[in-house]
Formats: C-alpha cells, structure tokens, sequence
C-alpha cells in the first residue's frame, strides 16, 4: 500500500492500490488533456491548451507524435509521461525525450513519479536508448529535487531555444 498525503486542498487519499504503469490507450485521452491542464497551470501559470483530441491525434494518429505511459490507481489514470524518441545526428545517440511528467494534485508524494520514472526507464531500454532527456524550469523546486535524486546530470552548456510559428512562417518565406 501506498501512503500518499493531501496537498493544495484536494482530498486525501488513505491508502492507495498499487499503481500500475502502462502504455497509453485511445480511452485515456480525456484524463491526460485534463492533467495537462493542472500541469500547464502549476508550471506556466496558464491553462492548457490541449484537448483529448490533440492527444488522441498525436499519441494514437497515423501521425504519431509522442507516446504516453500512464500511472493507474485502480483504473483511474492519476499521473502520466509523454515522450518521444529520436536519433541525434552529431553524437549517433538513440535518445528519449521526456516532454510532460505530470501527477493529479490528490495522487502526489505517492510514488507514482518515481513509477512513471521507473517506466520510462524501462520503455528506454526496451527501445534501444543511450539517453533520457527532459527539461526542468530551474524554479520548479521540487522537481528538481525529485531528478536530483535519481542522479539527473543538469546541462548547463544547453540553452533551449525555440520559434514560435509566426517566426517559423517567416523563415520559411
């Protein structure tokens, strides 16, 4: 049993089952938009701007764009990872890239990031990846605490850089 306490006033769960981490179903589109949410709000301040149908398009469409693992607490989806794996030209690396970890507010400090941590981890070996890769917001203490723990190496030397899609029209004209 699983011992998780209440935070940001949800309410407590007492014990919970063993959670189960597994690959994504169509189904499970619903309960990840909606965990987007409460990470797009604890993270950026603002809401979410992903539907279960972007999620069923881009996880489960002929054009598939990420995978997702979820954590399960009795059938009811209570954290998920969603990622996707690439092959990085200059090193020859195989590497899986962590965009989204995220727990519901009433399942955390349960162990359900360290299962889904432990589930990527096993997805990445299963697929034949030399690297597991994530971004963290450097103000985002207790994630970072978290990765500290399992010996995350912070790379400094990167900067993230992005374009938005305005400035991506731009370039392309």
């Amino acid at each position: 049993m699983i011992t998780a306490i209440s935070i940001l006033g949800f309410p407590r769960h007492e014990f919970m089952s063993a959670i189960k981490i597994r690959r994504a179903r169509r189904r499970d589109a619903e309960a990840i938009a909606h965990l987007t949410g409460i990470l797009g709000r604890w993270i950026m301040k603002q809401d979410s701007r992903t539907t279960a149908e972007d999620i069923r398009n881009h996880a489960f469409g002929p054009r598939r764009w990420c995978d997702v693992l979820v954590a399960c607490d009795e059938g009811r989806v209570v954290g998920y990872a969603l990622y996707r794996c690439f092959f990085e030209g200059f090193t020859g690396h195989r590497r899986m890239f962590l965009s989204d970890l995220a727990v519901a507010p009433d399942a955390r400090r349960g162990g359900i990031g360290e299962a889904l941590m432990r589930g990527l981890a096993r997805r990445s070996l299963a697929l034949d990846c030399d690297a597991l890769t994530w971004e963290c917001s450097d103000d985002n203490g207790s994630a970072m605490r978290f990765y500290a723990k399992h010996n995350a190496q912070r790379i400094d030397a990167v900067v993230t850089l992005c374009l938005d899609r305005d400035h991506i029209e731009s370039l392309a004209d």
